[in-house]
């Protein structure tokens, strides 16, 4: 049975997501085999922070890490997923990231181990997402995700950045009217972990649905 573990963002260098990654990987098995979709711009080939997450993996349990690239046949990637215990998500641009795995929706929603989504891999999982290009708040979008979740998500919520300044209560409740979804708004070091269709949550994280806010709970 498929697991998605959603993150609210995690500071791969600070590792202050530690305890929730751990238990992923435990819940993929024994020593699992980690696959990473590194389809953002700051996870190019030769990147430090690629490094930096493979040796992060590696020291949480993970047996090996491997990349799947943007040139990678469909066959390839088939492969490394059938091969895999784990898919891991990473942040960054949300609709680059979204783009790229369109083309992977289907193997995903497939896909019978556990699945980590880090901040934007996380929020692409879901039905919809807000996007600012730049953080330019006068170019709002609203995203189509790629659905192997029922409900939308906010990350970094509250977060004290300016530029994440729109994530706010207030904010949410007027979104969650718009795009007529329930949204999670997970904080920073928390997580809502996701298996057929039932919830559970790490950390304060908070619903809203049609402009009020609930506990997470009444929708587990």
């Amino acid at each position: 049975m498929k697991k998605i573990y959603l993150l609210g963002g995690e500071g791969i260098l600070k590792r202050d997501s530690e305890e929730i990654n751990k238990k992923a990987l435990k819940d993929a098995g024994e020593s699992p085999i980690v696959l990473v979709f590194p389809w953002v711009e700051k996870l190019e080939k030769k990147s430090p922070y690629r490094e930096s997450l493979k040796e992060y993996l590696i020291y949480l349990g993970a047996k090996e890490v491997i990349f799947s690239e943007l040139e990678d046949s469909l066959e390839s990637i088939k492969i490394k997923i059938k091969n895999s215990n784990l898919i891991y998500l990473p942040g960054g641009d949300q609709k680059i990231l979204g783009k790229n795995l369109e083309k992977i929706k289907e193997l995903l929603k497939n896909f019978k181990g556990v699945i980590i989504g880090n901040s934007a891999g996380a929020l692409v999982l879901g039905q919809k997402f807000i996007y600012y290009p730049n953080y330019d708040l006068n170019k709002e979008e609203i995203i189509s995700g790629l659905g192997l979740l029922d409900f939308s998500l906010i990350v970094h919520y509250k977060s004290k950045v300016p530029k994440f300044s729109w994530r706010t209560e207030e904010f949410i409740r007027e979104l969650s009217i718009r795009i007529n979804s329930r949204i999670y708004a997970i904080p920073e070091k928390s997580a809502l972990i996701y298996s057929d269709r039932n919830i559970k949550k790490v950390g304060k994280v908070e619903c809203f649905f049609n402009g009020k806010k609930f506990r997470s709970n009444l929708f587990d």
